[in-house]
């Protein structure tokens, strides 16, 4: 598939995945709503720009000046491993819930594709769990997805 066609594919999947739940949120209740609407709008907003800001030549078509050097081709692969990454994601918030998957998930990401120490792979995922923890279920009194396994 073309490279150029292939980003707006992904990019108009983007907007419709945004709007779409904007629009489903309307469905809940007037406080629960909040959350998801700022979440999804700033996704619309975003992704919005990136369809309106030009994109720049790909490295493969590009022919170097005389002198220049040679421009590195594009790694292979590189847009089907942000969707691994997602989908890993996904499948942890779905299987250990949201807080229990959005740590692991950030541990994993943090560890093999930052490559960060081991002390900061476990800390930040920890620090962050106990913040979602404490933002969603105390203070909002929120009951977050608790997953298939921890139920």
């Amino acid at each position: 598939m073309n490279s150029n066609l292939a980003n707006w594919v992904i990019k108009g999947a983007f907007i419709t995945l945004f709007t779409s739940f904007g629009l489903m949120s309307f469905l809940y209740p007037p406080k629960a709503r909040i959350i998801p609407l700022i979440i999804t709008l700033s996704g619309f907003i975003v992704a919005l720009i990136d369809c309106l800001i030009p994109q720049k030549e790909n490295k493969e078509t590009t022919q170097p000046e005389e002198g220049t050097e040679k421009i590195e081709k594009l790694k292979p692969y590189q847009e089907l491993k942000a969707w691994l990454w997602l989908a890993l994601f996904l499948g942890l918030a779905i299987f250990g819930g949201l807080i229990f998957g959005s740590a692991l998930f950030l541990f994993f990401f943090l560890k093999w594709f930052w490559k960060e120490k081991w002390s900061v792979a476990i800390m930040v995922p920890l620090a962050t769990g106990c913040c979602i923890y404490v933002l969603f279920h105390i203070a909002f009194r929120m009951e977050l997805y608790s997953g298939i396994f921890i139920q």
